[in-house]
């Protein structure tokens, strides 16, 4: 659950900025970094913590401890695409950031307007080993 609580701070300081948006090869709508409503993980931050605590598997072998910031795109239909890296720790956190969130359900979209659209989302992995 700790992993996520500095992930829900992080995300809404960066979706409070003033609306912008970022052009894309993949589809012609725009993908807007601030909206009106944000998307949410079903269930909300709390279910996302729980979905990431639940499905988490430590890289074997791996003895680095920090953060990886995963950045995706969540569709008007709620699915996620355009999933990569923005910030790395090695390429055994990467690639677990990377299956923890192809893993999701798909969100509740953000809104604009009345009207789902695009969001670019980023979000924060704490990589922290239990002692």
């Amino acid at each position: 659950m700790k992993r996520i609580l500095s992930a829900a701070m992080f995300i809404m300081g960066a979706l409070a900025a003033k609306a912008q948006t970022t052009d894309t090869t993949k589809a012609k709508e725009p993908i807007f970094t601030s909206v009106e409503q944000v998307p949410v993980f079903p269930g909300g931050l709390h279910r996302l913590a729980m979905f990431i605590d639940e499905n988490f598997k430590y890289p074997k072998g791996e003895t680095i401890e920090g953060r990886v910031y995963v950045l995706f795109v969540v569709e008007k239909d709620g699915s996620l695409s355009d999933i990569k890296i923005a910030k790395s720790l090695s390429e055994a956190t990467d690639a677990e950031a990377l299956r923890l969130i192809k893993m999701s359900p798909p969100w509740k979209p953000g809104m604009r307007g009345g009207q789902p659209v695009r969001v670019q989302y980023a979000l924060p992995i704490n990589f922290k080993r239990s002692h």
